[in-house]
């Protein structure tokens, strides 16, 4: 659980914007809305590896 906190998962809601242009676009079917899941979830975890260094450096620096 702490790790879900530690990659900020209750931020990826705002990620949710990578499957806007499928939408509106009206094509659910075929290759494509994998190829968003699969961007979704490495854009998603690259964005909780900025906050993790983020969190490490605090700690270093601040020491909190």
């Amino acid at each position: 659980m702490k790790y879900f906190q530690l990659l900020r998962v209750s931020h990826w809601v705002k990620n949710l914007f990578f499957f806007l242009p499928i939408f509106f676009a009206g094509d659910f079917f075929g290759p494509l809305p994998l190829d968003l899941f699969i961007g979704f979830f490495l854009f998603s975890f690259a964005a909780g590896s900025i906050y993790v260094i983020n969190d490490y450096q605090d700690l270093i620096v601040t020491g909190k």
